[in-house]
């Protein structure tokens, strides 16, 4: 914004607040509303039930359209453009100042190049969104067909009430028929399709997480995936989970918080000009800023590290064992001396967001340590095997630990596997016993026809329709007599 030729904003502001910055109140009180109650139709249609609200009964509250730019112009016919703050309303000009700079600072979680506007997460997710919300639907409907199937019915079985109770969906419901259910009636059955559409929203819920970096993992949502996850492998999961979302952090600290914040050093050297007080480290200071008149060279430092608080304890308590075993090897004042294992235990009482390490530690400032004796050398480094026994022990144990949640893994895999195959059995084998049923009933009214032309001479006229009872569908044979 700040190379901007023109940046400006647009908001609702009430006249009395206008009177307090500065505006003439005659013009002010002339202006016409534009608050809650003048928006357009299609806004107030859009409107929920608890967006209602009354309007204003006193005029100084009314709220106006107030748009306040800051433009390049050259009014004086130098050739040079000057930096000029306008405020306008309802096409009024209400004042045109010089101004030294323009203050707005610009967030955006995933910045695009040579655009003011980004993107966000949420338009990383749209596309997914609609794809998992399809194939919810898609499973809600074939599981409502499979529950309440269509009905095939024989048009010339179909009596007074027939109609109206096979559309009655209560439980125990009775259905009247003028010839007999079997030559009457017959459910349309729908196959159940929607189990194979699991592994699709689990497919989209992966590459939702893939994109966003944000998952359960990272969320410490999912207390049975941890509890068989080692705490180290833990943390570096969540390590990579929380990379993205550092990342738009980081991006927010860069660019507009950085930037807001050298903006307040510069309004602070402009504007103020006596001695403050401020707590410092824990104590009251002097701060004069006046005495930053000649300091163009600041900076501003960014507070987010890299890591999560869990993996810099893993580095800090690396880094301490480390100057343990240093100091117990004749290292004691050459290679480490007491102020750095202070740093160090200092460093990881501020990891703990613990502001004062002074309350746990004493700081031994620059003076060195007393030479140890060689008993306590040789105690030391006793100590030192012990802890490095202990050390690949925890390290076994973990390989231990992850290779017997790879073998869960793979036993719950098949596990799954077996039922679904389980199930798919059980599937066909009813539908076999279903077809063999139909078979023996075309079979018996076959056998039953058969009979009556051979009593009485007669050949029996085939019926209007056919009912195939593997395909589940009625073919009109044309126009026969019954």
């Amino acid at each position: 914004p700040a190379e901007a030729r023109m940046v400006g904003h647009e908001r609702l502001v009430s006249r009395s607040d206008l009177i307090a910055m500065g505006f003439d109140a005659s013009v002010v009180m002339d202006l016409p509303a534009k608050g809650y109650e003048h928006d357009s139709e299609e806004k107030i249609a859009r409107r929920g039930l608890d967006d209602q609200r009354e309007g204003y009964a006193d005029p100084s509250q009314v709220e106006v359209e107030v748009r306040e730019a800051y433009i390049k112009l050259d009014l004086n016919q130098d050739g040079k453009s000057e930096l000029r703050q306008v405020f306008t309303s309802n096409g009024r000009l209400l004042s045109n100042e010089p101004a030294d700079r323009q203050p707005f600072h610009a967030l955006c979680s995933k910045p695009l190049p040579h655009k003011h506007f980004g993107t966000c997460p949420a338009e990383m997710v749209m596309d997914i969104q609609e794809v998992t919300t399809t194939l919810t639907r898609q499973i809600l409907d074939n599981l409502y067909q499979t529950n309440n199937p269509g009905h095939a019915v024989y048009e010339q079985a179909i009596g007074e009430t027939t109609l109206d109770d096979l559309m009655t969906t209560e439980v125990g419901r009775i259905a009247i028929f003028d010839r007999p259910i079997g030559e009457s009636y017959a459910p349309m059955t729908v196959p159940f399709t929607a189990g194979q559409s699991f592994p699709m929203l689990s497919r989209y819920e992966q590459v939702k997480q893939d994109r966003t970096g944000v998952t359960s993992a990272s969320d410490m949502l999912d207390p049975e995936a941890l509890k068989k996850v080692q705490q180290s492998v833990m943390t570096q999961s969540m390590d990579i989970a929380n990379g993205k979302i550092e990342m738009i952090a980081r991006i927010f600290a860069e660019s507009g918080i950085k930037s807001l914040f050298l903006h307040m050093h510069e309004l602070i050297r402009k504007h103020i000009d006596k001695v403050e007080v401020a707590k410092l480290r824990g104590e009251w200071v002097e701060v004069d800023p006046s005495s930053w008149r000649d300091r163009p060279d600041v900076s501003v430092n960014v507070g987010i590290g890299m890591g999560s608080r869990q993996s810099n304890l893993m580095h800090l308590t690396a880094i301490q064992g480390l100057q343990a075993q240093l100091a117990a090897t004749n290292g004691l004042n050459m290679t480490v001396t007491p102020k750095n294992i202070y740093n160090t235990a200092a460093e990881i009482v501020k990891n703990a967001n613990l502001k004062d390490p002074r309350k746990y530690f004493t700081d031994p400032g620059d003076q060195l340590a007393p030479p140890p004796n060689q008993e306590m050398i040789a105690v030391q480094n006793q100590q030192n095997q012990i802890a490095q026994a202990q050390l690949a022990l925890a390290q076994e144990k973990q390989a231990i630990d992850r290779t017997r949640v790879e073998v869960r893994g793979q036993q719950d895999q098949m596990r799954m596997m077996l039922e679904h195959q389980r199930e798919i059995a059980k599937l066909q084998q009813s539908k076999e016993r279903d077809d063999d049923r139909i078979r023996l009933e075309i079979e018996k009214v076959q056998q039953a026809m058969i009979e009556l032309e051979l009593k009485y001479n007669a050949e029996i006229a085939p019926a209007d329709f056919t009912y195939n009872p593997l395909t589940g569908e009625l073919t009109d044979r044309g126009d026969t007599e019954a």
